[in-house]
């Protein structure tokens, strides 16, 4: 209605009592458009990059082949796993997810990072991501938590396809309840995954600082970046200094916010 009817902004009372609502510190700010995202960041001397990522949700890599790449004139370097400096493992909960993956290692899904492109001009990234000749090796997918769970589902990693088992045990015997109920009726029901619409493009800025990094991210979380982004460079916490600049949007489950990109044995997904 305020910009329908071109009414001013009203101020807004910075006493802050129990059980009043105030307005959230960053609302003006996005609402009119003075926000600054991540993506909105320039640094003097920037390079772009834009990870090349599995055509398929899963297959085997066979090879990468980026000779060709690397020749063209926005080329300003092209990495594989072999070039990462620290562990080629990441995740919230248990470290099984590749940061990239590998030629003789497997996709787990379409989108897994196989190489990360760096180029002088965003502009030419997708060119370059184009001369990129991987061989793959496709396998058949594993599609859903059930076809995960049979006996002779292929393994999507090492320790097996369930990440945890909990048991919750609440009141009297579910059976015994059950004889009791007048009625009992049994079905299965299903939910759609929720896509969280944030507002900002997921992106992250990075710069060398003394003898480490300073990352900016849209992140909410920027103590697991930093705890997950030192052992991949293959140095010490307090090398790596995460800020965090305007979020667009997230997604709660159990108790925190995430926004990581997620993948399919996150309790995001």
């Amino acid at each position: 209605m305020i910009f329908r009817e071109n009414l001013p902004i009203p101020e807004y009372d910075n006493n802050i009592l129990p059980g009043c609502s105030y307005p959230r510190t960053d609302a003006e700010d996005k609402v009119l458009g003075r926000g600054i995202f991540t993506d909105d960041m320039f640094l003097e001397g920037m390079v772009y990059g834009s990870a090349l990522r599995s055509e398929y949700p899963r297959a085997r890599i066979i090879s990468i082949d980026k000779k060709e790449a690397l020749r063209h004139p926005d080329t300003a370097g092209i990495l594989t796993a072999e070039d990462i400096p620290g562990m080629n493992k990441t995740g919230h909960l248990v470290k099984d997810w590749d940061v990239l993956i590998a030629a003789g290692d497997t996709a787990r899904y379409a989108g897994d990072a196989i190489a990360l492109v760096v180029s002088r001009k965003k502009d030419s990234l997708g060119e370059i991501k184009n001369l990129i000749k991987v061989e793959y090796e496709v396998l058949s997918p594993v599609s859903s938590p059930s076809e995960a769970l049979k006996k002779d589902a292929p393994l999507l990693h090492e320790g097996g396809n369930i990440l945890d088992v909990e048991t919750l045990v609440r009141g009297d015997n579910v059976d015994e309840i059950f004889k009791k109920s007048p009625h009992v009726v049994r079905n299965i029901f299903t939910t759609p995954f929720t896509e969280h619409a944030f507002m900002e493009t997921e992106c992250a800025v990075a710069a060398p600082e003394n003898d480490g990094v300073v990352v900016y991210t849209g992140s909410q979380s920027i103590y697991d970046e930093q705890r997950e982004i030192a052992p991949v460079l293959g140095v010490e916490k307090d090398k790596v200094r995460c800020i965090s600049n305007l979020v667009g949007g997230a997604r709660r489950q159990r108790g925190y916010e995430c926004s990581a990109p997620c993948c399919s044995h996150c309790l995001c997904a």
